[in-house]
């Protein structure tokens, strides 16, 4: 029987599934970020994830756009602006952990560099 811990859970054969709630980089700002571990507290997940980004890091021009679709029609923008919507700073990193702490679900994230590694490591996630 193979079992590993995530967190204070145990995961494996003969454990309940563990569930995490993918957020990525879905938010726009602190108070998205909060909705979305508040839903998945709610909801029951075991985990929220989120992508730690830094648009300097994942897109080196500005120029390349993106088209989307929303409730209000069709949008474009530069992929790095929307990218930019997305980061939060360390202290607002610190900040969405401790609200998970508090709400009882793990707080994961992917980092995109060096520098965000770091940070989720000083995270403790």
């Amino acid at each position: 029987m193979i079992e590993s811990r995530i967190g204070d859970k145990m995961v494996g054969d003969g454990h309940p599934c563990f569930i995490s709630m993918e957020a990525g980089a879905t938010h726009t700002g602190m108070e998205s970020a909060k909705r979305l571990v508040k839903a998945a507290a709610e909801a029951g997940a075991d985990a929220v994830k989120f992508q730690t980004v830094n648009a300097e890091d994942l897109m080196s021009e500005e120029d390349v756009q993106i088209a989307y679709q929303t409730a209000s029609g069709k949008k474009s923008e530069s992929v790095r602006k929307a990218l930019q919507r997305r980061e939060l700073s360390p202290d607002e990193w610190r900040e969405l952990k401790a609200y998970c702490d508090a709400l009882g679900i793990l707080f994961i994230s992917t980092p995109s560099g060096t520098e965000t590694v770091d940070l989720l490591v000083s995270l403790q996630a």
